[in-house]
């Protein structure tokens, strides 16, 4: 199959820099998020964003796609369902399509996270539980 993009534009939309100032917030997440790779780099298949997450917990909700976590900074925790674990630099999480989630930010700062999801999307796009 033929990229429609020469080398020089695909190399461009492949390296994008998550520069928290002056990013657009996206709508309905808390925090702030940057989408790195969407449908606008061309991706059709997934999305990558990054998300800085203030201390606190979110309300618990779920999305229609299937999205995997890396944390990179912060201490926080985890919740699926009523169940939740502690979360770091280095680990990274799995949530099924449907998963009921929220993220809690134990600590005094921002909790750093590196997130991909399939489907293709929008971060700020989840369905309350409950």
């Amino acid at each position: 199959m033929k990229h429609s993009m020469n080398k020089r534009q695909a190399l461009r939309w492949m390296v994008k820099t998550a520069a928290w100032a002056g990013a657009a917030v996206v709508a309905g997440v808390q925090g702030h998020v940057v989408t790195l790779i969407d449908e606008q780099a061309g991706s059709r298949q997934v999305t990558q964003f990054v998300g800085a997450i203030p201390p606190g917990r979110a309300p618990a909700h779920f999305h229609e796609y299937e999205e995997v976590l890396c944390f990179l900074a912060g201490e926080g925790r985890l919740w699926a369902d009523d169940v939740s674990t502690p979360i770091g630099p280095g680990l990274c999480a799995f949530l099924p399509r449907g998963q009921v989630h929220c993220t809690e930010n134990t600590g005094a700062g921002e909790l750093r996270l590196l997130g991909v999801f399939y489907p293709a999307g929008s971060p700020a796009v989840s369905y309350a539980s409950g």
